[in-house]
């Protein structure tokens, strides 16, 4: 089974293609979209406006992070330009292949960052997976941006997040 050289993306993974190199079709849209120092600062400037608001404190943040390289750049220019303290969660939604648990693991490591998973039964996911994947459940303008079942993934950690802050506070 053919997988990127660089993100670990399967083959299997729906739509992807690969180059001569053996790089997805992803990677090779994120190096686009990263490829000017303009684009770069913008993002880092948007970064920089959000960390402004903790004032002189050092920043805390709890970060979903999915392992994969956007969630990665992020949290390695929080913690290594911004200092930011930074705990980490990624949502188990029972996708998540043992090497991305592993990478997910190297990369908080190697960070230096607290990470913990979060975990729902799994029949019960499954059970909400398969409703959504046979209903409408969301508008179609929210269909543009994830299917059906993404958005039920991105709701759970969405509240993970936000209990875990709760309880935390």
């Amino acid at each position: 089974m053919q997988i990127c050289t660089r993100c670990i993306l399967p083959e299997t993974f729906p739509g992807i293609t690969f180059n001569e190199a053996g790089v997805c079709n992803h990677c090779q849209r994120f190096e686009t979209f990263f490829a000017t120092e303009k684009q770069k600062l913008k993002y880092q400037l948007k970064l920089a406006g959000m960390i402004e608001t903790s004032g002189d404190r050092i920043p805390q943040i709890l970060m979903a992070y999915s392992g994969g390289k956007d969630s990665t750049y992020t949290m390695w220019l929080l913690k290594q330009k911004y200092g930011a303290s930074i705990k980490a969660f990624t949502f188990d939604n029972g996708f998540i292949s043992p090497m991305a648990t592993e990478n997910i693991k190297r990369v908080c490591d190697r960070l230096d960052i607290e990470h913990f998973n979060v975990t729902y039964s799994q029949d019960m996911l499954d059970k909400l997976f398969r409703y959504g994947a046979e209903n409408d459940m969301y508008p179609m303008k929210t269909m543009e941006r994830a299917s059906t079942i993404c958005t039920i993934c991105s709701g759970f950690f969405k509240s993970a997040a936000m209990m875990k802050g709760r309880i935390q506070a």
